[in-house]
């Protein structure tokens, strides 16, 4: 668990974060999230790469975000009322 959120390794080293929500947005939790992952990633012996993967959309901004960030983002993972 990193805060009430639960990720996963892979054994490449890749820090895994796949959450099923509705809607996702850049707010200063999302901010304070990334940093806390980042920092996790650097404690590794090599900088893990970090996807993070929704069941639900997300806002243009939070993509923004990320992706500055190398933070690789897959959305819409879930068919549902989102298709």
């Amino acid at each position: 668990m990193l805060g009430d959120f639960p990720i996963r390794v892979a054994k490449d080293g890749t820090i895994i974060v796949a959450l099923q929500w509705d809607d996702a947005a850049w707010t200063a939790g999302a901010a304070s999230f990334t940093d806390d992952l980042q920092k996790l990633s650097g404690k590794s012996c090599q900088s893990a790469h970090i996807s993070i993967d929704l069941s639900g959309q997300v806002s243009p901004r939070l993509r923004e975000e990320l992706e500055k960030r190398g933070i690789t983002l897959q959305d819409r993972l879930v068919l549902g009322p989102l298709k």
